[in-house]
Order: C-alpha cells, then structure tokens, then sequence
C-alpha cells in the first residue's frame, strides 16, 4: 500500500493541493463541502469540460441538480469527487475493516431507526435490488465516531453523511455512499437530492 504527496514543481509556488500538489492513495487536502447544486442550461454549457455524461433535465423544477454541483465544485479547486470504490475503502478505513468492497454494507447489530431495532443487522430491510450486490457485515459494539478517527485535513472529519461518487447511472441519478457512525450503506440517488460532495485528490 503506497500512499503520497507530492509536488510537481518544487518548490516554486503556488503549492497548492490540487494545482502543483498531488496525493496518491491521500486524503490530505481533502475538501468537504455543504450540498452544491446546478442549473441545467449551467450543466450543458460545462458538461464536456466537467466530464459530466448527462445533464438532468427534470432538476430544475425540483430543486437544482446537486450531482452536477457536487462535480462543479470539486472542479473549481483542481479535486474531484471520489470514485464508488474509493468511498468504500474510505469507510473500510474507517471502521478499521479491509473487507469492505465496493457494495459492501456495513451495520452495527442493535441498530434501530423508525423501522424498528435489529438485533442481527442482516434483517434490516435494505431493499432486493440493493441486496443482490451487496454483502452484509454485522459488527458488534460501537462503531468509530469521528472523535475516534480524526481525519488529517480537516477538523469535522468524514462521517456522519451521505457522499456523491463519481459514479452516474442516468441523467436523473448517480451513487452514493453513507457513512455514519451506526452503518455504512450505499445506493442511487435522484439528482435533485441534497448530498455532499466530498473532494479528494488524484
């Protein structure tokens, strides 16, 4: 496992993550903003230059497209946001697993929400179509707390929301990762849902 940062012009300036600083395997520089949203018209006149597949035609009338916002906003500071994988060994890291791939959830047993409470995390009804990618890991005891795994770059730390990869699947939709303190899971959003984005580096 190698990880590192590293600048590409010496030390001749601006030294800046993102510009002539790179990471490799790092989440030093690492950049967490609040929900950013975008308007169509704004999607298709940058999308090409974004990476953007598709713009969402629907957004708009429901609130702004955050997936494009999310894209626009890691781009605007040379990061970009993390690929489905790199959200699931973020998690991993985390909770001090290396057996979280890239659909794995993970639960804490005992985990209770306005479903109910689940004794074994394998009842928790996460829907067929999420449980035929997915392996299910149980844990017992508490799960890290960002007080118990700060992150080097930040003072908030990662947990406790739900983050955009950079994974589309439709014009109306793209994946995300949760990671909270009681259960890392993941899904498909609509676009006009007000997810994080989450900047890393190379």
């Amino acid at each position: 496992c190698v990880s590192a940062i590293f600048d590409i012009n010496g030390a001749k300036g601006p030294n800046k993550i993102g510009q002539d600083v790179r990471t490799l395997n790092s989440l030093m520089g690492y950049k967490r903003f609040t929900a950013q949203k975008m308007s169509y018209d704004d999607c298709m006149k940058q999308k090409d230059k974004l990476g953007i597949n598709e713009c969402c035609p629907t957004c708009d009338a429901n609130g702004g497209d955050y997936y494009a916002g999310a894209v626009k906003a890691c781009a605007d500071i040379g990061l970009h946001l993390p690929s489905f994988q790199t959200l699931a060994n973020l998690a991993g890291a985390i909770y001090g697993r290396t057996d979280i791939g890239t659909y794995t959830i993970i639960m804490k047993n005992g985990f209770s929400n306005a479903l109910g409470t689940f004794p074994d995390c394998h009842a928790y009804p996460w829907g067929e179509a999420r449980l035929a990618k997915s392996e299910v890991i149980c844990v017992d005891g508490n799960i890290p707390t960002d007080a118990d795994t700060p992150i080097p770059g930040g003072s908030t730390g990662i947990q406790n929301d739900n983050f955009w990869s950079s994974t589309e699947v439709s014009a109306r939709k793209a994946l995300y990762r949760s990671i909270f303190s009681a259960y890392s899971s993941w899904d498909e959003e609509l676009r006009n849902i007000g997810i994080v984005p989450l900047c890393v580096g190379d």
